[in-house]
């Protein structure tokens, strides 16, 4: 598997080379349309739609170099708790204020050997998809809650929200690189988290939550 990504990993630095650097041109010219044409105008919205067709597939590009870099993990003593948290706030800033988060641990208190810079990166992909869940099936709000377990070689993060949940024949392809359901998702987040977690010695899991919805549960090995 590392050597099927590593050659990935090549192919796409060459592609990702090759298509950015026309992309770079599209949008600047673009840019300069959108800026010169009349504000609101259908010619100026035409040129705005391409700016943003751009930077969309800039996105998907950036995140399949990320998918196929090589990894390695830095474990440091990390409080699971506080990182729960601090991705928490990160997420509740830039959200709906109508969606309810919440954390719920029976960690207590406690270090655990983690890289917590990537783990960081799992648990906020994980809660921007509970909140964008929960917000196509209630606009108006809906309950996003993470939580802190103490495994005895490890820590369990789990993520739980009152969405629409995920379909039991979709719980083996999510994980899969580009299997995606939302219209602006490059469907590497998950794949990528994924990769992350087994980095640990752990796994991600999803089922049915208590809240109804989804149930992300990520479990890590401490050392």
């Amino acid at each position: 598997r590392a050597d099927r990504l590593a050659r990935l990993g090549e192919m796409a630095a060459g592609v990702a080379h090759e298509i950015r650097n026309p992309l770079n041109g599209i949008a600047g010219f673009a840019s300069l349309l959108a800026r010169d044409l009349e504000a609101g105008s259908k010619p100026a919205r035409y040129a705005q739609a391409i700016v943003d067709g751009v930077r969309d597939l800039d996105r998907t590009v950036s995140g399949l170099l990320e998918f196929t870099r090589a990894r390695r993990i830095l474990r440091n003593p990390i409080d699971p708790l506080k990182l729960a948290h601090s991705c928490l706030e990160l997420v509740r800033a830039e959200e709906p204020q109508a969606v309810t988060f919440a954390v719920h641990e029976t960690w207590g208190d406690g270090e655990v050997a983690i890289d917590g810079a990537q783990v960081k990166q799992v648990l906020i992909n994980l809660l921007q998809n509970a909140v964008h869940a929960v917000s196509e099936r209630e606009p108006s709000g809906g309950r996003v809650q993470i939580g802190v377990e103490r495994l005895i070689n490890g820590v369990a993060f789990v993520i739980d929200d009152d969405g629409p949940g995920v379909p039991e024949v979709e719980r083996a392809k999510i994980f899969t690189p580009f299997h995606t359901s939302r219209e602006q998702g490059t469907g590497l987040g998950l794949a990528i988290s994924g990769t992350i977690a087994q980095l640990h010695g752990g796994s991600i899991n999803v089922e049915d939550s208590p809240l109804g919805g989804a149930r992300f549960r990520v479990t890590l090995a401490g050392s």
